[in-house]
């Protein structure tokens, strides 16, 4: 099925809304994300001004209040053109949800095809691993505004010891990073009621490659101040510019306002 442009089926949002939580909301399941321009799978979390996306998927049922153009094409393979901003967000079940910014609102991306299934996967270990950031950094600014790398260090510390002592890892000598790392690690196999991590990432030594892997995606969203407004005085920014000093992503992400997206 040839995907129809979005202007086609659907009217733009309306300028006035300079707030882009409060646009107009769509689904898209069956989707597929390229490079503007060819046909290489992309992931939708490296879009920006300098690297446009296309997105298509299959438009799903147009909620009655909002305009579009003409009913017949619902149920449509629809395309997103020039494509430059998504957002992402945690649902409470521990799940994670990304749209893309169109001419007409934001665009839910679900289910994707299977030639795009492991992007989509490299896509939510991202989200979950900046999650996991974000949760460490804010559970430090709560117990102490004022909390040294070190004190942080400590507080990580208790949870690393936790976990650890049954996996035979010791907190001596580890830096507060690969802890981080390790809890993730754990963690996420935890969160999922499975005795190993679900994204393959069976060590440490994994978890730290994935965390540099998605370096691009976590550093944009640090530097934009997502979940967190104290990125600057986290050592994971630190750790982040210490080992990537070149990347300097162009802004390109929104944290939706999770009232308005997850319910």
């Amino acid at each position: 099925m040839i995907p129809i442009d979005e202007d086609r089926i659907l009217l733009p949002r309306d300028p006035a809304i300079s707030d882009s939580n409060n646009w107009p909301t769509f689904s898209l399941r069956k989707v597929n994300v390229v490079a503007e321009g060819g046909d290489r799978p992309v992931s939708l979390l490296a879009a920006n001004s300098a690297f446009p996306v296309k997105v298509s998927g299959v438009l799903q049922r147009i909620d009655s209040g909002l305009n579009h153009l003409d009913r017949k094409y619902h149920s449509k393979r629809i395309r997103l053109n020039n494509v430059t901003t998504y957002a992402f967000a945690e649902y409470n079940d521990g799940s994670y949800g990304f749209w893309a910014a169109g001419q007409a609102g934001w665009f839910e991306v679900h289910e994707p095809i299977p030639q795009y299934r492991h992007i989509y996967n490299q896509m939510t270990e991202a989200a979950s691993m900046f999650y996991s950031l974000a949760d460490c950094q804010r559970k430090s600014r709560k117990k102490n505004v004022a909390m040294s790398t070190e004190e942080l260090n400590q507080c990580v510390e208790r949870a690393f010891k936790e976990v650890g002592k049954s996996h035979k890892v010791t907190a001596r000598r580890t830096s507060l990073t690969l802890k981080i790392f390790f809890l993730w690690q754990y963690l996420s196999g935890a969160k999922q009621r499975k005795n190993s991590n679900p994204f393959g990432r069976k060590n440490v030594d994994d978890a730290r490659q994935g965390f540099h892997g998605h370096a691009p995606f976590i550093l944009t969203s640090m530097l934009e101040g997502q979940e967190c407004s104290d990125w600057d005085n986290s050592p994971y920014l630190r750790y982040y510019r210490l080992h990537f000093p070149v990347q300097a992503p162009t802004t390109s992400s929104n944290d939706l306002d999770l009232a308005n997206k997850l319910g």
